[in-house]
């Protein structure tokens, strides 16, 4: 079974139920990712979904890292990791939701397309303070100076 999320409802590893459904429609890290845009975030992974909203979810160690070229995202249970390239990022913001264990926190959250679908990415950083640090460099990444949105 490898440890990519399926496209489509929240795909958290620690969900047992969940870790059952095979996961091989989100794209792979490639091999060269470019240089890094800011420093790496550990936290928790809370899942890949086509929700728009993130509700009451729990999450698995993981991390973040920013490329010039897209964002790793890994999770720590099952080695598990996705790519999102920076072509296919749409958004980046934080919300506040209830995050088990933690309480209300912010989590950020990366919105890309995959093929026809629209998806959300949400992530719980340790230092939630980073979580800015990361939307200003994707929104720059997906609105480069001198572009029109």
């Amino acid at each position: 079974m490898s440890g990519r999320p399926k496209a489509g409802g929240w795909r958290v590893r620690a969900w047992p139920w969940r870790q059952r459904q095979p996961a091989d429609d989100l794209p792979a890290p490639p091999e060269d990712r470019g240089s890094l845009v800011v420093a790496p975030l550990s936290g928790r992974y809370l899942g890949t979904s086509n929700a728009p909203q993130v509700e009451r979810i729990g999450g698995v160690p993981g991390r973040l890292e920013l490329c010039d070229d897209g964002l790793l995202v890994e999770w720590h249970e099952n080695d598990g990791a996705v790519w999102i390239a920076a072509e296919a990022m749409t958004r980046a913001h934080t919300e506040r939701t209830v995050l088990d264990r933690v309480g209300v926190g912010d989590v950020l959250v990366v919105s890309w397309s995959h093929g026809d679908d629209a998806l959300h990415t949400a992530f719980h950083g340790d230092d939630p303070r980073a979580h800015l640090d990361y939307v200003r460099a994707i929104e720059g990444l997906v609105h480069p100076a001198g572009t029109v949105s």
